[in-house]
């Protein structure tokens, strides 16, 4: 009786093993070997990202709430949803990066290369927009509320920040 139950046992552990293997290859999670894009969705505030080369990689959902992210490289970098909240992003090149829905209320992005990027629906409020490139960005739904820039400020073409609700500072 005890070795049929070691024998149902094992088969039940064995069949577990290849539903659970099943699983990462079909959502695209794969336990033994993770991919970036799981790799950097997690608890990442207040870290130093200063001058990293992140290009490319994925931080959606992540949160990277008061880290610093001066002179970082995050061209096409997708942060999505992600929360970047009184992060520091000073000079950083976010060219290409997706950043709809993503949280930067009080974000510092002095000298922020924005070209191009998806801000769609982001919290920009209370952030710190003094001499960043926003050509081309697309700010559809994006929250610019007491937002701070100064004449070195480039938004896209047609864009109304005043409307919009940004503080531009004369010098």
């Amino acid at each position: 009786m005890a070795s049929y139950i070691k024998s149902k046992v094992q088969q039940s552990l064995s069949f577990l093993l290849v539903l659970v293997i099943a699983f990462s290859v079909f959502s695209g999670v794969l336990f033994l070997n993770p991919s970036p894009s799981y790799a950097y969705s997690q608890d990442l505030s207040g870290r130093d990202f200063s001058r990293a080369n992140l290009s490319g990689r994925d931080f959606s959902r992540a949160d990277l709430s008061g880290a610093d992210l001066s002179e970082a490289r995050l061209i096409g970098a997708d942060l999505s949803v992600a929360n970047l909240s009184s992060a520091n992003l000073r000079g950083a090149d976010l060219s290409e990066a997706d950043l709809s829905y993503a949280k930067l209320n009080r974000a510092r992005l002095v000298n922020a290369k924005l070209s191009d990027a998806r801000l769609s629906d982001a919290d920009l409020s209370r952030a710190n927009l003094s001499s960043a490139n926003l050509r081309g960005a697309d700010l559809r739904g994006a929250d610019l509320s007491r937002a701070v820039a100064d004449s070195k400020t480039i938004f896209p073409d047609g864009f109304d920040a005043r409307g919009a609700g940004v503080d531009i500072l004369p010098f």
